[in-house]
């Protein structure tokens, strides 16, 4: 509610203009408006499959960064997860990169609120030209982002122009979700390790993480989905 500015029954009017979505929503008729960041935000809250992914994707690298020190987040939305980050590695120094300038805003409010203000900086940039120099980060995270990039592995190729070598790249892509917000989708796990099979990258962990019937929304807007890959890889030494 702090970062937002909003009142709890406006943030809890947002959350369920979210869980109304439908296959039809174009991606920044959506993203461009900040209720998306604070609906997003509570959706992450709640013990649901947006929370279960993004405390996965933390898990995974916590677990294959132990000592990183400079993250990026490319398509940060909220900075829930990022949050999630900061508060697990008081010493880390995040960068959050979103091409929505309500995102940007509500990030910053967000990481100003919970006190990790002066360990972020968050930026307005695109998946296409992040704005950081080559080799700048240990960690390169994008989390329910590859599925809106037109061209996916131009995308791919500019996270690893960031990620230094031996730095660990971790990706959270939901499977077989053919929307208007999504150009890209992957049918299977297979498909997405198939795909990042051509780049100079290791696998490290790979799970897929469902959706509940019984906890989550997204089974109520879209019945046959079956949940995100969260796979991290490792950056070829080769390419220092």
């Amino acid at each position: 509610m702090a970062a937002s500015g909003q009142t709890l029954d406006t943030c809890l009017s947002d959350m369920d203009a979210f869980n109304a979505l439908t296959e039809e929503t174009e991606n920044d008729a959506w993203y461009n408006q900040p209720r998306a960041f604070t609906s997003m935000h509570l959706d992450a809250l709640v013990l649901g499959f947006a929370r279960r992914r993004l405390e996965r994707t933390q898990a995974q690298v916590l677990a294959g960064a132990p000592c990183a020190g400079a993250l990026l987040e490319v398509g940060s939305g909220s900075g829930r997860l990022s949050g999630l980050l900061a508060g697990a590695r008081p010493h880390a120094c995040l960068t959050l990169v979103d091409r929505s300038a309500a995102a940007v805003r509500f990030a910053a409010a967000y990481h100003e609120v919970r006190g990790s203000g002066d360990r972020v900086r968050c930026v307005r940039g695109d998946l296409s030209a992040i704005p950081a120099d080559d080799a700048s980060f240990d960690v390169v995270i994008a989390a329910e982002v590859l599925e809106h990039a037109p061209e996916p592995a131009a995308s791919v190729h500019e996270l690893l122009r960031v990620l230094r070598p031996g730095g660990l790249l971790a990706l959270s892509v939901p499977i077989d979700l053919e929307i208007a917000m999504h150009p890209t989708a992957f049918a299977d796990e297979a498909a997405l390790l198939g795909f990042l099979d051509r780049f100079p990258l290791t696998l490290r962990d790979c799970e897929v993480v469902r959706p509940d019937p019984a906890l989550d929304a997204i089974c109520t807007v879209f019945p046959d989905f079956v949940g995100c890959v969260n796979v991290t890889l490792s950056k070829s030494l080769a390419n220092a």
